[in-house]
């Protein structure tokens, strides 16, 4: 797939404000490639993210006008993910699958259910705050 010239994309009008979660591979932004974001951004980012490495850092530099920029401390990669249901970590279990154990794992001390609370919240004020009519009206 040949890149497009930057001068190709367009903006698309209907979007208002973006939410960006733990952005992996920021480096693929560089040198300029958020340049022309101009809309509110809300970035969240996790102190002990260790599959992302610098990403959220990058994007963070990248961005012209960031509105609102979280880093959580105590979260890991996978604390942005809904806290997982008992079924979820049985199968896990069960299954053995490789890796997977971390997605229903946090760093010690760190109460995902608390932090979804707050993320939640954030997330509905800072959308409302930003698009005609509130959010989920």
């Amino acid at each position: 797939i040949a890149s497009l010239p930057a001068t190709v994309w367009i903006h698309d009008a209907r979007i208002k404000a973006a939410l960006i979660a733990v952005p992996a591979v920021g480096y693929s932004f560089e040198p300029n490639g958020l340049e022309n974001v101009h809309i509110p951004i809300q970035l969240w980012s996790g102190e002990h993210d260790d599959i992302v490495d610098n990403s959220p850092d990058i994007v963070r530099r990248l961005l012209p006008a960031l509105t609102e920029d979280h880093r959580v401390s105590g979260a890991g990669h996978f604390s942005f993910l809904a806290p997982c249901a008992w079924s979820i970590r049985v199968l896990i279990t069960v299954m053995g699958w490789f890796g997977t154990e971390k997605i229903c794992s946090d760093p010690k001390g760190f109460d995902r259910q608390r932090f979804h609370d707050e993320l939640n919240t954030s997330i509905v004020q800072f959308l409302s705050a930003r698009l005609k009519g509130g959010v989920g009206e």
